[in-house]
C-alpha cells in the first residue's frame, strides 16, 4: 500500500503533533495510581511504547468545568502532557486502515474529577505502537542527534541494541525516509526518531476526505529515497 506504480517514489507523511505546542487544551488524564502512574504512561506514548496490554487513562477531565472543546479541534486535539486525543470520526478513519499493533482506547471526558457530567461525543486515545526502520540522518535537516548519551532498546526487536536518539527540533524540519516504509502498516514510528510518526499516503488521502477539524493533527511531505 501506498507504493508508486509509475517509477516514482511513494508518497509518505510525518506530522509534528507531538511536539505541536500551539493549542494544547487543559484537559487532564486521570489514573489509579495518581501522578505516578501518568507520568509513566505519557512516557510510553511519548515514545511509541504503548501496548494494548498497557494501562491507560480511564477518562480525562476538564481543568475549568466551564470550558468547551473548540469546534475548530473537534476532531483531533491536544491535552496536558502532549496526549493526542480523536474523534470518533478519525477513529473510523485510522481503522479502516491496516494499523498493526497500532490502537485507539476510548477515553470520556468529564467536567469535574467526579465524574458526574460526560462531555457530548466519543473521544480516544491514539497509541502509535509499530515501528519501521524507515528514517535517513543524511539530508534530513533539523534533527539534532543526542551523541553522547546512547540509549538502549530492548523488546521489539528481541534483543538489547544501543543506538543515539534523534530528535526533531523548531516546527520546519525535514524529514528522509526509505521507500520501503511505505509498505506494511499505515502508521508507524521510527526506533530512535522522537515526537515524530508517520503515515502512508492513502490514509493522509483518507483524513482529507473526511475534513476532519483539527489545528494541530497536520501533516508534512516526508523526502522518499530508495
Amino acid at each position: 500500500m501506498g507504493q508508486a506504480t509509475d517509477g516514482a517514489p511513494p508518497t509518505i507523511w510525518f506530522t509534528r503533533v507531538m511536539s505541536n505546542t500551539d493549542e494544547v487544551l487543559d484537559i487532564q488524564p486521570h489514573m489509579e495510581g495518581g501522578a505516578e502512574a501518568i507520568v509513566r504512561y505519557k512516557s510510553r506514548t511519548g515514545r511509541f511504547r504503548q501496548t494494548r496490554d498497557d494501562p491507560y487513562p480511564p477518562c480525562l477531565v476538564l481543568e475549568d468545568k466551564e470550558m468547551a472543546i473548540p469546534p475548530s479541534s473537534r476532531d483531533a486535539f491536544r491535552v496536558i502532557g502532549g496526549l493526542l486525543v480523536v474523534s470518533e470520526k478519525v477513529r473510523d478513519v485510522f481503522e479502516r486502515s491496516d494499523l498493526g499493533t497500532s490502537h485507539l482506547v476510548e477515553v470520556p471526558i468529564y467536567t469535574t474529577p467526579a465524574q458526574e457530567e460526560r462531555i457530548e461525543g466519543r473521544f480516544f486515545l491514539l497509541h502509535v505502537s509499530e515501528f519501521k526502520d524507515c528514517f535517513v540522518p543524511e539530508g534530513s535537516e533539523e534533527v539534532w542527534n543526542d551523541l553522547h548519551r546512547p540509549h538502549v532498546l530492548s523488546g521489539h526487536y528481541g534483543k538489547k541494541t544501543k543506538y543515539d536518539i534523534w530528535m526533531p527540533f523548531g516546527s520546519s524540519d525535514v524529514l528522509v525516509v526509505r521507500a520501503s516504509a511505505a509498505e506494511g502498516v499505515a502508521i508507524w514510528a521510527h526506533p530512535n526518531l522522537r515526537t515524530r510518526f508517520f503515515i502512508s499516503d492513502p490514509l493522509k488521502q483518507a483524513l482529507d476526505a473526511a475534513r476532519i477539524k483539527t489545528k494541530v493533527l497536520k501533516f508534512v511531505r516526508a523526502t522518499v529515497v530508495p
